[in-house]
């Protein structure tokens, strides 16, 4: 009698650890990495220099904070990830900084640079209109960011 009642309720929850990442709903999108190449910055403008929020009240931003040449550093060193790679394979940060750029070729932007060297940039003007960009610069760790 243990038997019968025991196997379907291992297969069910067997079955439950097979579709569990159906739950999360991946789209093949969030595995691509969106086709830009970011090119020449004609403009670079810092809006918020040093930001926080709610998500960590431990985290001490007071050291965090982008200048015009370290916000052109990201993105002159930054290479575009997936979405999927911006949210599983990078340490987030509630501490932040954020702007608008310009490029040479008439993209025009908003972006969010995080203290943990990843980014967004949501194309807003040109011609890649509503491209919305996850970033992420290695290097940008040498720079304090």
């Amino acid at each position: 009698m243990k038997r019968l009642i025991l196997a379907p309720l291992i297969c069910l929850i067997f079955a439950g650890f097979a579709f569990a990442d159906d739950a999360v709903n991946h789209g093949a999108d969030d595995y691509s990495v969106p086709a830009y190449k970011i090119g020449r910055i004609a403009k670079i403008t810092i809006t918020a220099a040093s930001e926080k929020d709610n998500s960590d009240p431990k985290e001490n931003c007071q050291p965090f904070s982008v200048t015009p040449k370290l916000s052109t550093f990201f993105f002159s060193h930054s290479k575009i990830v997936s979405q999927a790679s911006a949210f599983h394979d990078f340490t987030y940060s509630s501490c932040y900084a954020e702007g608008t750029i310009e490029f040479s070729n008439g993209d025009m932007g908003e972006w969010r640079i995080t203290h943990g060297g990843t980014g967004t940039l949501l194309l807003k003007a040109g011609k890649s209109k509503d491209k919305f960009l996850h970033l992420y610069c290695k290097r940008c760790d040498d720079q304090d960011m």
